[in-house]
C-alpha cells in the first residue's frame, strides 16, 4: 500500500542519515532508495538534502549544489521557508568553498533575514559567520567585522564556546587587516584566554 511504501521511504532516509559520518557510499544508496519509493514532497526534499550533505562531506561540491537546489525547488513549491533557509546555510558554505563570495553573501543574507524574523538566533549566527568570511575574502573588512561581531555576540549569549573560539581569532585578523592593531591584539588575547580556560576544564576533568 501507499502507506507502507511511505514508511519504507522514511526508514531508508533514517538509515541514510545514520551513515552520514560512517559510509557515504552506503548512505547514498539508502537516500536514493527513499527517492524512488515515494512521491511525498517532504521526504523527497529531505532525501535530496541528504544527498547534498553526502556530496558536501566528500567535496563533490557541484553534485552537492545540484542536490540542495533540487530540495530547495520542492520546498519553495510547498512554501516551506524554514527548510529552504536551513538548506541555504549549506549552499552558502559550498559557495564560500568555491570562492563565489558575492553569491555566498546573497544566499546567506536571504537566510539570515528569515532567521531574524523567526528569532532563531543560532541559525542566524551561522549565516553571519560565513557572510563575515565572504566579506573578508572580498577585503571588505568593515562589513566582515560587523557580521563577525554579530555572530560573536550570539555565540556568547548561547554559550556556544567552540564557535566563540573560532570567531575570536578571525576577528583579530579582520581588525589587523583593517588597520586596527589594538583591537586585533585584544581579540587575540581573548582567544588565547578562552583556549586556556577550555584546556584547563579538560585537565580538571581528567584529574578528578
Amino acid at each position: 500500500s501507499a502507506e507502507t511504501t511511505l514508511q519504507q521511504a522514511k526508514l531508508n532516509l533514517t538509515i541514510a542519515k545514520q551513515f552520514e559520518r560512517v559510509d557515504v557510499a552506503e548512505g547514498k544508496l539508502y537516500a536514493k532508495n527513499a527517492l524512488t519509493l515515494t512521491q511525498n514532497d517532504s521526504i523527497k526534499a529531505e532525501a535530496y538534502n541528504q544527498l547534498g550533505r553526502f556530496g558536501f562531506f566528500t567535496s563533490q561540491l557541484d553534485s552537492a549544489t545540484f542536490q540542495f537546489q533540487q530540495a530547495i525547488d520542492i520546498l519553495k513549491q510547498n512554501n516551506d521557508e524554514k527548510r529552504v533557509a536551513i538548506i541555504n546555510i549549506s549552499l552558502g558554505a559550498i559557495q564560500l568553498r568555491q570562492g563565489k563570495f558575492n553569491e555566498t553573501v546573497e544566499t546567506l543574507t536571504e537566510s539570515a533575514k528569515y532567521f531574524e524574523q523567526t528569532q532563531d538566533s543560532l541559525n542566524a549566527s551561522k549565516c553571519y559567520s560565513n557572510i563575515a568570511t565572504a566579506f573578508a575574502e572580498l577585503e571588505i573588512f568593515p562589513q566582515a567585522i560587523s557580521y563577525s561581531e554579530k555572530a560573536l555576540g550570539i555565540f556568547r549569549n548561547l554559550k556556544q564556546t567552540q564557535f566563540e573560539l573560532i570567531t575570536l581569532p578571525n576577528l583579530a585578523t579582520m581588525y589587523y587587516k583593517n588597520g586596527d592593531t589594538i583591537k586585533s591584539i585584544n581579540y587575540n588575547a581573548e582567544a588565547e584566554a578562552l583556549a586556556k580556560k577550555l584546556n584547563n576544564k579538560r585537565s580538571l576533568s581528567l584529574i578528578y
